[in-house]
């Protein structure tokens, strides 16, 4: 699955309501508004978990995490990465 396709499943399912809400500091989300950044937000902290960046324990309160959805993001460079990041955010 491209990284584009696995974005839009993620927001889809998110859009649906079909995940858990992982909090990572004493927050929780008050509403979801929009979950094509919570949807990107998702994605970052999946990449830099299976990279074991220790930023993802420092840029977000919570996380949304899909029950439907599992990549693995080892394989995935952080130059196309950056580039998927690039490309869905304008």
């Amino acid at each position: 699955m491209q990284l584009k396709e696995y974005f839009n499943k993620v927001k889809e399912q998110i859009e649906k309501g079909n995940y858990q809400i992982k909090q990572i500091k004493n927050q929780q989300p008050k509403s979801i508004n929009h979950p094509y950044i919570e949807a990107i937000n998702y994605i970052m902290y999946e990449w830099a978990d299976d990279h074991n960046q220790n930023i993802k324990d420092i840029l977000w309160d919570y996380i949304l995490i899909p029950n439907d959805c599992d990549i693995d993001f080892t394989k995935v460079s952080f130059e196309e990465f950056f580039q998927f990041l690039v490309e869905i955010k304008s």
